[in-house]
């Protein structure tokens, strides 16, 4: 028994160690952190919206973009540096980044 307390002790330690160094974990649902920008532009006469989401931030981030009125994108994994782009009907409204 005292083994096993032992090795979940340790394992708490590295994982919240493992999370320190990383820089990684955000609850999700949560706002993307603020190194993490998106810029909204329209594709021609009455075409598509489009949010672009690029990474500042000097680690990985896993983000998506949310609209109302239109589908979300998918969860995007970025690397610094990194962007993506989503693309949905004229009718919906970008409403931010979060954490996914």
């Amino acid at each position: 028994m005292k083994n096993l307390v032992r090795g979940a002790a340790i394992a708490v330690v590295a994982t919240t160690v493992g999370l320190a160094l990383t820089g990684t974990a955000s609850a999700e649902g949560t706002p993307a952190p603020s190194c993490v920008f998106a810029k909204e532009s329209t594709d021609g006469w009455g075409g598509r919206q489009t949010v672009r989401v690029e990474n500042q931030c000097t680690y990985r981030v896993r983000v998506q973009a949310q609209t109302t009125f239109a589908s979300d994108s998918s969860c995007n994994t970025l690397w610094p540096r990194q962007e993506f782009r989503h693309s949905y009907h004229r009718g919906g409204n970008f409403v931010g980044v979060v954490n996914c």
